[in-house]
């Protein structure tokens, strides 16, 4: 019985030499406390889940004017601001698709997210409240929009089977997740409601959007209306609670071979 102790024990000790597993990592299941397991289990450390943060504009592309600023400058500090938020938070990974003063070729930030294999891709857009602007001068205070990549709001949203090894058009690519996309929209704009009572939450809209084509992950737009360049900040904590929550209350499985993001509630 001794010289079994001493074989499972130096086991376990190469397995933390080898793969530098964090003993609450390794659970030790043992007669005592269930009899048809003799070795150790070891945990999965959970996978971080990488979003990338796509703030409008670049070196080229200034932007909308809200007060005295570039939409450009704007949208990269809300980025930069969450990827701060979660600087020291393991169970995510911010990703921006561009630095201050780049300039971006077509699809290159998209091409960019599929290299990468993120699992969440977030455009982010800035704009004023302006009397004189047909489309959102009857939008006063504080609001933000949720939209989805769709082109016909019905067949698009059809079951659909893929081959995972068949050729898909990257037209075609967002098919795979409309109605992950449309639960996740669901879903980020409630958590936005629940953690913000200064801002405005409109119901996620599924338009053609010409900057999430091509993206094989879950993808989301935002579009952040202020009255003032001041009022930015209080946008900033409703998204990160909000991508928070999504992480928290949704699991994803990711196949080795080919990224997949499958949904569902715990």
């Amino acid at each position: 019985m001794n010289k079994h102790n001493t074989t499972k024990n130096f086991i376990i000790f190469i397995f933390f030499l080898i793969f530098n597993i964090n003993s609450q990592d390794l659970e030790i299941i043992t007669e005592n406390n269930k009899a048809n397991q003799n070795f150790p289990v070891i945990k999965t450390p959970k996978k971080a889940i990488s979003v990338m943060i796509d703030p409008a504009g670049d070196a080229q592309n200034t932007g909308r004017i809200v007060d005295d600023g570039f939409e450009r400058n704007l949208t990269l500090q809300v980025a930069q601001e969450i990827k701060n938020y979660f600087e020291y938070d393991k169970s995510i990974r911010i990703i921006l698709s561009r630095v201050a003063l780049e300039s971006l070729e077509p699809l290159q930030n998209i091409s960019f997210a599929n290299r990468l294999n993120v699992d969440f891709y977030l455009n982010i857009n800035i704009c004023q409240n302006n009397p004189d602007d047909k489309v959102f001068r009857n939008f006063d205070g504080n609001k933000i929009f949720i939209y989805y990549h769709i082109l016909n709001p019905i067949s698009d949203k059809w079951p659909k089977k893929f081959d995972d090894l068949s050729l898909i058009k990257i037209d075609d690519i967002y098919l795979k997740n409309v109605s992950k996309n449309i639960d996740i929209a669901n879903s980020f704009s409630k958590s936005l409601k629940n953690f913000s009572k200064k801002i405005s939450v409109m119901s996620p809209i599924g338009v053609p959007l010409k900057e999430l084509i091509g993206l094989k992950s879950p993808a989301l737009s935002c579009e952040i209306i202020v009255s003032s360049k001041s009022d930015i900040k209080d946008f900033i904590e409703p998204i990160c609670q909000a991508l928070k929550q999504i992480t928290d209350q949704v699991i994803i499985a990711i196949n080795p071979n080919i990224t997949h993001w499958i949904a569902y509630e715990k």
